[in-house]
């Protein structure tokens, strides 16, 4: 049997992923096998008649072994030789490609040829490309690599978005190119963002999260949120999620350091905004000193790696804390009105409070006039919003 269409590849790489992420028996093992040689044999026919440049080689094995870059130092060099030749500054050696052959079995091939001579980038679907032309994130005559392109390249995009299987808190039937489209179009919004001063991580406290929760209260919250985001050296940027992406919001870092915060406000829900939000700055917060720190979440899913679970948890206890919710979601009966009490005498919008216990009783029937429905995207000038 043959992949013969791309419809049929897109529907067996989602069969595949959602198989990844299953507890599988030895009949569902071996049919993950045979699926994924027939994926891989056609990505390899219809999307890489070449091997790849030595940096993205690299990178994808350094993914799939779970190095960092300290663990170059030993067939590379130093700290800064391995940031030289990861960013392109620096060419392999002839001893840097038999380590790397060597040690990590990247084919030669690969590692001898120039870094950017040959990419593995798929072309845009005709569906993608009109939407992307339509929202004027790409220009007619334009390519995915052209647009990578203008976000800064490949290097700058984060690593997580060239792996296979995207392996953050991603919907299993994300179409990657999208999503890599999409990350191009944050950057390169982003990198029209002028910060008022340079990130400092420490100003970005539990204290100052909470200030930020509290801006919910406010009419024009939108555009206070975006200022005191800059006063931090935070970038936020509103890009709305492409076709098969599924995609709330993202935290990633801009070719110069600044921290970016991208939200595609795909539910249009007050709850939701200030959710999404406060857990990318939990990412910031908290994971933004780890090398590998970029972030893809879709909220629909179910936190499981140890990260996301962190900026859940810190993001809800902001928002709302501990003794205080457990005081609250304990009451033998809640009503709106009483929602609306509590969120004023916390210093929130109420829908904050409304969506969490929605979220936490599995009833999305109750309460549904107080989630702000239709809200946020109004919020946002049109020049804001791509």
């Amino acid at each position: 049997m043959k992949i013969k269409s791309g419809a049929e590849y897109r529907r067996m790489k989602g069969e595949v992923q959602e198989l990844m992420l299953s507890s599988l028996d030895k009949a569902g093992l071996e049919k993950l096998d045979y699926l994924s040689l027939l994926v891989e044999e056609y990505e390899r026919k219809t999307f890489a008649t070449q091997p790849p440049d030595p940096v993205t080689a690299i990178r994808f094995r350094m993914d799939q072994l779970r190095l960092s870059n300290r663990d170059l130092e030993p067939l590379i060099g130093s700290r800064s030789r391995v940031s030289e030749v990861l960013s392109g500054k620096r060419s392999l050696s002839l001893d840097m490609v038999r380590a790397l052959n060597e040690h990590l079995r990247i084919p030669a091939e690969a590692l001898i040829q120039k870094t950017g001579e040959t990419s593995r980038l798929p072309e845009l679907s005709s569906q993608l490309k009109k939407e992307l032309v339509a929202r004027r994130l790409l220009k007619k005559d334009e390519t995915l690599s052209a647009l990578i392109d203008r976000a800064g390249g490949p290097d700058t995009l984060p690593a997580p978005l060239f792996r296979r299987t995207i392996t953050r808190r991603a919907n299993s039937r994300t179409n990657a190119t999208a999503l890599l489209a999409w990350c191009a179009a944050v950057l390169i919004q982003a990198d029209k963002a002028k910060p008022a001063r340079p990130f400092r991580p420490e100003l970005l406290t539990a204290t100052k999260l909470i200030r930020i929760a509290r801006l919910s209260r406010l009419a024009a919250w939108a555009d206070a949120v975006t200022k005191e985001l800059s006063d931090l050296g935070i970038i936020l940027v509103v890009v709305r999620h492409l076709p098969e992406t599924f995609v709330d919001g993202a935290s990633l870092r801009r070719s110069d350091g600044h921290p970016v915060v991208a939200l595609t406000l795909r539910h249009d829900r007050i709850d939701n905004f200030w959710f999404v939000l406060l857990h990318e700055l939990s990412h910031i917060a908290l994971h933004f000193s780890e090398e590998d720190s970029a972030f893809f979440d879709d909220m629909d899913l179910e936190a499981t790696d140890r990260r996301e679970t962190e900026a859940d948890k810190n993001a809800q206890d902001v928002l709302i804390p501990p003794t205080l919710w457990k005081g609250f979601s304990q009451r033998s009966v809640v009503t709106a009105e009483s929602i609306v009490e509590f969120g004023g005498k916390i210093g929130i919008h109420e829908a904050i409070v409304a969506g969490r216990l929605r979220r936490e009783t599995g009833d999305y029937r109750r309460f549904s006039q107080l989630i702000g429905s239709g809200q946020v995207r109004p919020s946002f000038p049109e020049e804001f919003y791509y």
